[in-house]
């Protein structure tokens, strides 16, 4: 990962700190997802094949080591994804308990959301109380709203980049950047740089070793370069 600014290095090892110091004490490091009406599927379970993935490896370095919660949008603990099936959920956002990694895709469910004050409000909750938080594709434009990214550098869906942008001109947007780490925040840009994102936190996590196991074992090309 390449970076000029030394503070925002220096924030992204105290994060992953925080969540090594986690998997020494308690074992395993717990993950809310979140889903939503609308949501984008690659978003969701690209990221989720990886992240997932390396936990059934038979590796000692991450072997039963993220425990992934789905979370609702709505007290129904269902989501129905913009081209899919009805996904069913382990709990609600609203009844969430907070965990130490917050991961929040995109889609065209985010342009209601972003207004919806009681939403935004309790995903700011989570958001704060996550040791790192996840962003993929428009899932951006939600933590923009929540105003935890006023002031950091964070990436959005190329496709709707102005549109963000001018919405939430507080952000230090990036247009060319595949991923962004500002401090805790993991943003990624369209769809599939998700799966990237999720390589790249996995081997801050873990290890080259893991990152690549589980991107081989999906038989997933994954890029290295954050500015792609």
């Amino acid at each position: 990962w390449r970076d000029s600014n030394c503070s925002v290095r220096a924030a992204l090892l105290r994060a992953m700190e925080r969540l090594h110091g986690i998997l020494r004490d308690r074992g395993y490091i717990n993950i809310n997802a979140l889903l939503f009406d609308d949501y984008e599927l690659l978003d969701v379970y690209g990221p989720m094949e990886l992240l997932a993935g390396c936990t059934v490896m038979p590796i000692r370095e991450s072997k039963g080591k993220l425990r992934i919660t789905f979370l609702s949008a709505t007290e129904s603990k269902t989501a129905k994804p913009r081209d899919g099936v009805l996904t069913m959920t382990d709990a609600s956002l609203a009844d969430a308990s907070p965990a130490d990694v917050l991961f929040v895709p995109g889609g065209l469910g985010t342009r209601a959301l972003q207004h919806d004050a009681a939403f935004i409000s309790r995903l700011g909750e989570l958001a704060r109380s996550a040791c790192v938080v996840l962003t993929v594709c428009t899932g951006s434009l939600l933590l923009a709203a929540t105003k935890l990214l006023d002031g950091l550098k964070a990436t959005t869906n190329k496709g709707a980049f102005d549109e963000i942008a001018s919405q939430y001109p507080s952000v230090q947007w990036q247009r060319s950047a595949r991923w962004c780490v500002d401090g805790k925040f993991y943003t990624s840009s369209g769809v599939a740089a998700g799966t990237d994102l999720a390589h790249f936190f996995l081997r801050e996590l873990f290890g080259t070793k893991v990152a690549k196991m589980a991107s081989t074992f999906a038989e997933y090309q994954y890029s290295e370069d954050p500015e792609n």
